[in-house]
């Protein structure tokens, strides 16, 4: 039988593909968001610059409040960039909106094309994107906030080991920082992760469902 139609087979090479775009792919888009956090950052010392040559009158509180709001703002801004896995969020919107194109153009023109199904729903694109990795990096994010209270590292020891991988955090940013926007981050995560995909899956297959309609 010619290896078209031996679903391990093309499973295996689509999942390889998918596996090997997913990795260059999340790199790309590290890499965009470092530079954006740059930029970012760049633009900040420029402002600060400038206001630090400007009398503020604080005398008023709704101006101390525009100021403290602004700070926080930035501060937020520039973890996000720091924290949040990006990455994996836009891979798997693209997936999911992918897969929503890919299974209403099978339902409309090759319903028993199933080694095409294998190799590109099942191999590539289950391979694209990635659960395992979104709840490890939700889990990662809400170390810090675990580690606060003395039950958790007295029943997870574990945990105390995990801060390793958490020092150059600690290290860019004041602890306290990282330990109040980790919880909210992983929340976010979870929360963009779910309802994106959901969303872009449906965005798909009405695309493609206008299409043949």
């Amino acid at each position: 039988m010619h290896f078209y139609h031996k679903p391990c087979i093309m499973i295996g090479i689509g999942g390889a593909l998918g596996a090997l775009s997913r990795f260059y792919l999340s790199i790309f888009i590290d890499l965009q968001a470092l530079n954006l956090r740059q930029l970012f950052n760049t633009s900040q010392s420029t402002s600060d610059a400038i206001s630090a040559n400007i009398s503020i009158d604080i005398t008023t509180t709704h101006s101390l409040f525009d100021l403290l709001s602004a700070s926080s703002l930035s501060t937020s801004l520039d973890l996000f960039f720091s924290l949040f896995p990006l990455s994996i969020l836009c891979i798997n919107m693209l997936g999911s909106f992918t897969l929503g194109l890919f299974l209403t153009y099978m339902q409309y023109t090759e319903k028993n094309n199933i080694p095409l199904r294998n190799f590109f729903a099942v191999g590539f694109l289950g391979a694209f994107t990635t659960f395992s990795t979104f709840i490890m990096d939700s889990v990662q994010l809400t170390i810090p906030f675990l580690l606060q209270f003395s039950i958790i590292q007295e029943n997870f020891p574990l945990l105390e080991k995990a801060t390793h991988s958490l020092q150059m955090l600690f290290s860019l940013h004041p602890r306290a920082l990282v330990v109040n926007h980790s919880l909210l981050f992983a929340l976010l995560n979870i929360l963009l992760n779910l309802t994106l995909c959901i969303l872009c899956v449906a965005l798909g297959h009405n695309k493609m469902k206008k299409r043949y309609s």
